[in-house]
């Protein structure tokens, strides 16, 4: 009789992975494939190999449910893995897939950067939410090419992600605003084009961090352009239905709450399709509607 389960040293990897809230889609695409590759001692049957990746790909997909990067990369695993004749193959199988999902992320990271890029005019303001490296390296190649622009980036709270994007833009020398979320429809009314990353996309909307939604439907008020940028891997299964949000730690945003006050913290919200202007993908612009 055989027994299958997961490794202890890859349950760490996953609950690290599961308590990671600031790292972004494609660090946690690119975690979760760290992990998958340390599957070194398959079991000896093929069967048993594919039932122990099974395990460890529902976990990765549990620790970071909006993800969907980590979906799909399982996912190429999986197919991997159920085309290899024993449990080696299997497994060398599955390090290949990884590997190549991985390398094609980074591929099309820098064709999302160059696209996005070449939308940065001189003179512009780029107004932003949260800590996009897509965003990031969008904004540097166009800054790398001699446009000179300004950036506005909304803290993003509860975790300050948008404070770290707005440090990294001023070390790289571009000059960026800094402003609290709420003043949101302040700070996004002046500018000349939106920005934003992505987590998942799927047929009806953009998963990203929470604020995303509003500044979208502001950039529609004001007559903004307003572009997603995003590769393939985030794209979700069709008919793939995402898992509501799990409410995040309370102490994230009150170390104490008032007695008989309910703290929800939520990290993520949903932005119709079709308030975007595109989706910049490795393909290029696709029209969302």
């Amino acid at each position: 009789m055989t027994t299958t389960h997961i490794p202890r040293a890859i349950l760490r990897r996953i609950r690290e992975i599961h308590n990671d809230h600031r790292s972004g889609s494609i660090a946690l695409a690119r975690r979760a494939g760290e992990t998958l590759a340390q599957l070194t001692r398959p079991p000896a049957h093929r069967a048993d190999f594919h039932r122990q990746l099974v395990l460890v790909c529902r976990a990765l997909v549990s620790a970071q449910p909006q993800m969907a990067a980590i979906l799909n990369l399982c996912n190429a695993a999986l197919r991997a893995a159920g085309n290899s004749s024993d449990a080696a193959a299997a497994r060398a199988s599955v390090r290949d897939a990884v590997d190549e999902f991985l390398q094609t992320v980074q591929m099309a990271a820098r064709e999302i950067a160059q696209t996005a890029a070449a939308l940065i005019s001189d003179g512009m303001t780029v107004a932003t939410h949260s800590y996009s490296s897509a965003v990031r390296d969008a904004l540097r190649n166009a800054a790398a090419g001699g446009r000179k622009f300004r950036v506005v980036v909304t803290e993003s709270r509860p975790l300050l992600e948008g404070v770290a994007l707005a440090k990294e833009l001023a070390s790289a020398g571009i000059p960026v605003t800094l402003g609290v979320d709420a003043a949101m429809a302040l700070l996004l009314g002046d500018a000349d084009l939106v920005l934003v990353g992505a987590d998942a996309v799927t047929e009806t909307f953009l998963l990203n961090k929470a604020g995303t939604f509003p500044a979208a439907l502001l950039a529609r008020r004001h007559g903004i352009p307003f572009y997603a940028l995003a590769g393939s891997e985030k794209f979700a299964p069709r008919n793939y239905r995402l898992p509501l949000e799990a409410s995040k730690p309370r102490s994230e945003v009150l170390r104490r709450a008032p007695r008989g006050v309910e703290i929800r913290n939520l990290y993520f919200d949903p932005t119709p399709l079709k308030l975007l202007t595109a989706l910049i993908t490795e393909h290029g612009a696709l029209d969302p509607r």
